[in-house]
């Protein structure tokens, strides 16, 4: 199941390959539409797909099991 590219995290643009992962998230492909997870301080990588440079649109964030432990010992 493939979601839609909602928007871009960044106002400038996309995110290239080899640029730092800021955000723990799923990015997608601008070519070929892949889907990935990738974690903050990656490098996004080439396309899964066809294998060549592109840029990285931002789909939707990831909350880490870290963060949802510190957030469960606080609201209980």
């Amino acid at each position: 199941m493939a979601h839609y590219v909602h928007e871009v995290k960044r106002a400038e643009g996309s995110m290239k390959t080899l640029e730092n992962v800021e955000e723990l998230a799923i990015y997608a492909s601008a070519c070929c539409n892949e889907e990935v997870l990738f974690e903050r301080n990656d490098r996004f990588s080439l396309c899964p797909a066809c294998e060549r440079f592109c840029f990285w649109l931002y789909v939707e964030p990831v909350v880490s099991w870290i963060d949802l432990q510190e957030q469960e010992l606080f609201t209980a």
